[in-house]
């Protein structure tokens, strides 16, 4: 086999290098165009996932609960609501119970004494934990919650049973939401108590 002449060796590896310059360079230009096509001139929107929030209580100021007056209606405007006999003068709903114990209010923070409710307090309120000393502090009634998680309960037995010496005919609430992971999340342990 004859080897090629210099000066036909010398265009053969022009040829070669200048094939691959031009390879080279058009992978850098499509390099270059996927990289635009992929960023346009504006960044991709954010699509933010839903994500489980907790309850983030917000201290709010102190202020006083009152009744707001109520016009009064024309004569002609009478309303009446028959009421089982005696139901009247005892200030109870037709299907039974205080009207006052049909309302109750939730405390993520502080407790019922911290607002001045006139005469116009709830009948219950709870505050989702075990409080020795909140039955003490109203009229109202106060709701002891055990909290429920996977592996057990809080507060410990302890602290439920003075609680529960301390306060003979309390009411007590036996978990929050068991099936909400953000909450007590225990549906396994409320399922294993109960087969």
């Amino acid at each position: 086999m004859a080897h090629p002449s210099k000066p036909a060796a010398a265009t053969i590896t022009g040829l070669v290098g200048g094939l691959l310059l031009a390879v080279a360079i058009a992978l850098i230009a499509g390099a270059a165009w996927a990289i635009e096509s992929a960023a346009p001139g504006r960044p991709t929107p954010l699509r933010p996932r839903p994500t489980a929030e907790p309850l983030v209580p917000t201290p709010l100021p102190p202020f006083r609960a009152t009744i707001t007056p109520r016009p009064p209606r024309p004569a002609e405007a009478t309303l009446q609501l028959l009421l089982p006999p005696g139901a009247a003068a005892a200030g109870r709903f037709p299907f039974g119970g205080p009207a006052r114990d049909r309302i109750g209010v939730g405390f993520p923070v502080g407790r019922i004494n911290d607002y001045d409710w006139a005469d116009g307090g709830p009948g219950w309120w709870l505050s989702w934990r075990v409080d020795a000393e909140a039955g003490r502090l109203s009229t109202s009634r106060f709701a002891q919650m055990v909290r429920l998680y996977r592996d057990g309960y809080r507060p410990d037995l302890k602290v439920i049973q003075q609680t529960a010496r301390g306060q003979p005919g309390a009411l007590w609430l036996i978990g929050n939401e068991p099936d909400v992971v953000w909450q007590d999340n225990a549906v396994d342990a409320v399922v294993g108590v109960v087969e």
